[in-house]
């Protein structure tokens, strides 16, 4: 998991501002691999901030532009 999550940071750092990375959870227990991946992103992931929307059992992560 942790090869998978360095891989992750390394596109969501290359991401333009103002667009999004999502993943699907799409195993054969979908339910379970989105509990999985919330307890992860929840505890493990502090510099990325992950939205997880339960309906469509997905994760996103969106480079918001700096209003500065």
């Amino acid at each position: 998991m942790l090869r998978v999550m360095a891989q992750v940071h390394k596109w969501c750092d290359e991401l333009p501002v103002g667009d999004m990375f999502v993943f699907n959870c799409e195993s054969a227990e979908p339910q379970k691999q989105f509990q999985v991946w919330g307890k992860w992103l929840s505890r493990k992931e502090k510099g990325y901030t992950w939205v997880s929307n339960k309906e469509l059992l997905s994760f996103y992560f969106y480079k918001h532009r700096d209003l500065e």
